[in-house]
């Protein structure tokens, strides 16, 4: 059903690479938000849809402006940029869990909606332009199961791991383990990101 074969191409599997990983992190953050907000901040779910909607609306427009960066200079340094943006942001997102403030996670998360939308859209639509023809359907079929095995499968594992850990750390006298858990997942995130940048810069450096 999946034509594996086309990994061979590697401009298309450097961006499957940065596509899976780029979905990955926007979903454990779609997944942690509303658990950080609602759960540790103890704010209403109006402000969870605010922050996401705000963050939508900034990777939006820069998914679009990308769009147009990329058919003058290509995905290369876009997609470096665009992936040091999204782990540093995230990064930031764990850092900013001490002392969490509703406009800093404003802030913060549109800065990584910018991340985003250079590096998500960019890459894997030269990835599917580096693909012949008939090859192209296949290959967002291929890249569509990727990313969604691989996403659901960290967000069992962090799933698991919050729970646990959050147990863990309330056992042994923590007052914020949820806090404390959700920091050390985002830290992951920002790691797996940044090993990332190696498969930006193995994309083409012009259209």
């Amino acid at each position: 059903l999946l034509n594996v074969r086309l990994f061979n191409n590697k401009t298309y599997l450097h961006s499957n690479i940065i596509s899976i990983t780029q979905t990955v992190g926007l979903i454990l953050c779609l997944l942690l938000l509303p658990v950080l907000i609602q759960d540790v901040m103890g704010k209403s779910a109006l402000w969870t849809g605010v922050v996401l909607m705000v963050a939508t609306l900034v990777a939006s427009i820069t998914t679009h402006y990308a769009g147009k960066m990329v058919d003058k200079q290509g995905a290369r340094g876009i997609g470096i940029v665009g992936i040091a943006i999204s782990a540093l942001s995230t990064l930031m997102l764990a850092w900013c869990l001490y002392q969490p403030t509703l406009w800093l996670l404003m802030l913060i998360m549109s800065v990584r909606g910018i991340g985003v939308g250079l590096a998500y859209l960019p890459t894997t639509t030269v990835g599917f332009s580096s693909l012949p023809k008939d090859a192209v359907t296949e290959g967002a079929a291929l890249n569509n199961i990727s990313r969604r095995i691989i996403s659901t499968i960290f967000i069992t594992l962090s799933t698991l791991y919050i729970g646990s850990r959050s147990a863990q750390l309330l056992a042994a006298g923590s007052s914020d383990g949820m806090a404390s858990s959700i920091q050390e997942i985002l830290v992951v995130i920002a790691v797996i990101l940044l090993f990332t940048i190696p498969s930006a810069c193995k994309l083409p450096r012009s259209p």
